[in-house]
């Protein structure tokens, strides 16, 4: 006796009112929109149509909600985030990229030349080395970190692009190599700050914190990065507000040019120093 084929159930979609959906959620409306937006990959603008979910998408929707609900980094939910451009994967045991660390990015490019070495210093997800990978395929570029969680999404995230990744703590990894440029978005928090509860608990610490003055890895970066540069060459690095001026004092007597440049809130941001 012949099987009968099974015939695949379909799972039609129908029109969601997705403002009263939003409205009716216990976590922010702007957070519902965004998680919303990043289930079907739409850009805001695709909400002035009408939209249609499927059985399966409004589930998986829920799930996200409650995932949030319950503390989840709206980035760890949707397993990306949106940086300078690109769409960077991220998850546990990487740091989400922020949109201020978009100007490191910018200075780093600046007068960056055709053949440089660029070294992209705890590169967590990845995210300053993808950035400037694809807008100077010209540029070689080094991108390390201790995390091996960290390196796992940065390895997925710089496949393809001809970045090269090791692993290891700080210069460790590039002993001996010198670089045109060397960007580093490193831990700059206090220990004892108050940070948002998806934040602290979720994003891994040691991409976060360093020391009770927050600039434990900072001194040692300052100290360590001329014997990286080559003759010219530019430490680029992120920093916290509040922390120039001591910054500035232990740049000084490594650095014969240094200069901290303000983000668009008028908050401390990016340390640039010239070896």
């Amino acid at each position: 006796m012949s099987r009968v084929p099974r015939v695949a159930t379909t799972d039609p979609a129908t029109p969601f009112d997705w403002r009263r959906w939003c409205a009716a959620q216990a976590i922010p409306e702007e957070e519902t929109r965004y998680l919303l937006l990043e289930l079907l990959r739409l850009p805001p603008s695709a909400l002035a149509a009408p939209l249609y979910l499927t059985g399966r998408q409004t589930r998986r929707l829920a799930g996200w909600v409650a995932r949030r609900r319950r503390g989840a980094p709206l980035q760890y939910i949707t397993g990306r985030a949106h940086f300078f451009g690109e769409m960077v994967r991220v998850g546990p045991g990487c740091l989400v990229p922020r949109p201020e660390t978009e100007l490191l990015v910018e200075r780093a490019l600046d007068g960056l030349e055709g053949g440089a070495r660029l070294l992209d210093l705890a590169t967590g997800s990845g995210c300053i080395a993808l950035a400037i990978a694809h807008r100077r395929p010209d540029v070689q570029i080094v991108a390390t970190d201790r995390s091996a969680a960290a390196l796992t999404w940065a390895r997925r995230n710089l496949r393809g692009v001809g970045v090269t990744v090791h692993r290891g703590d700080l210069f460790a990894p590039v002993a001996g190599e010198r670089f045109d440029c060397i960007c580093c978005n490193p831990p700059y928090v206090e220990e004892r700050a108050i940070l948002p509860s998806d934040v602290r608990g979720c994003e891994p610490d040691a991409a976060l914190f360093s020391g009770m003055d927050g600039l434990d890895h900072i001194r040692r970066i300052v100290a360590e990065a001329p014997a990286h540069l080559l003759p010219g060459g530019r430490l680029i690095m992120e920093i916290g507000t509040g922390q120039g001026d001591a910054i500035t004092r232990l740049a000084r007597p490594h650095f014969t040019e240094v200069a901290i440049h303000r983000d668009y809130g008028n908050h401390e941001r990016i340390f640039a120093g010239r070896r």
